[in-house]
């Protein structure tokens, strides 16, 4: 009587335990991937206490290596006609962030795998059998920072724009056979890796998820999950609209950067918003900030000149 199935990556913490248990509360049936077998037993238990009619099946997989996903296949192939929903959450981030020259291939290759490769192995084994039963909702969890130049995530930003690029094309792609494929967007959420305290702009994971289960329909294909989220990329094209987009992303920069250095908070206080507002004004109307300026004096005649362009033109 396995029916109903969802299955969820990085399903221990954040914003998949969280999946898991909301969907679990509507009835649905559940397969964890995450990598530690003692917090899938712990969370498997915990989601039983409170749901005792569901079923949940687990698998401890970590998604850094590439040889999983064989046993991956072998492990789901019998529940394959009952997948409903495939929710591709596992992620790799890092706090502090490091700029990209300071990071070391074999760290640029494990977030790849975790957030990249991961989406489309997952996607291969479900997708088909869902494109054959012609129902199915895949869920690909991106990233606001995928609108945004990942200041010293660089990578991170890089691997949630794929993540959303391919979820996009898939929608359009799958959407005739009955196949939703959804992009959530979130931007900060209060969970285990992020430092900061819940407010209006960070809520805690349940408000979030239950604010996405709510944004979920065939009318969109892509959602921020909770409104002031979405409010933030409106004050993005508000500043873009002001001064333009390379200045507007110097001004997220160095957002990013104050709060990397804990002299920024993530909130809408009012101590906050003037800070932030004086940032702009410092960096952008006067000038003040030179750090982040572009220096608008290289042309094409420089460029000529220190042969980093051909001058000759091409046929």
């Amino acid at each position: 009587n396995f029916k109903k199935i969802i299955v969820v990556t990085g399903s221990t913490d954040g914003l998949g335990f969280e999946f898991a248990r909301q969907l679990a509360q509507k009835g649905y049936n559940l397969i964890m991937i995450s990598r530690n077998e003692e917090k899938l037993l712990m969370k498997k238990e915990l989601i039983l206490k409170q749901f005792p009619s569901i079923q949940i099946e687990i698998l401890a997989i970590d998604f850094q290596y590439l040889d999983v996903y064989d046993k991956i296949e072998k492990f789901l192939q019998k529940y394959l006609d009952n997948i409903f929903i495939l929710i591709n959450n596992v992620g790799f981030f890092e706090i502090p962030g490091h700029f990209f020259y300071q990071e070391s291939n074999e760290f640029h290759q494990r977030m790849m795998n975790v957030n990249v490769i991961s989406t489309i192995r997952m996607t291969e084994l479900i997708l088909p059998k869902m494109i054959e039963k012609r129902r199915g909702l895949i869920i690909n969890v991106s990233s606001i920072m995928s609108h945004f130049p990942g200041y010293q995530h660089s990578m991170y930003a890089a691997t949630k724009s794929f993540q959303a690029s391919l979820s996009r094309t898939l929608s359009k792609e799958c959407r005739s056979k009955n196949v939703l494929i959804f992009t959530l967007l979130p931007g900060a959420v209060k969970s285990s890796i992020l430092p900061f305290e819940s407010n209006f702009i960070i809520p805690k994971t349940e408000k979030y998820i239950k604010s996405t289960l709510r944004s979920i329909n065939w009318t969109t294909t892509e959602s921020y999950g909770y409104l002031p989220h979405l409010m933030l990329l409106i004050f993005k094209e508000f500043l873009q609209f002001l001064f333009g987009k390379s200045n507007t992303d110097d001004i997220a920069v160095i957002l990013f950067d104050k709060i990397n250095n804990n002299q920024l908070e993530v909130s809408l206080t009012f101590r906050n918003i003037i800070k932030i507002i004086k940032i702009v004004i410092n960096n952008f109307l006067f000038d003040n900030n030179q750090d982040y300026q572009h220096n608008d004096s290289i042309d094409d005649n420089h460029l000529i000149q220190n042969k980093l362009i051909d001058s000759k033109k091409h046929s």
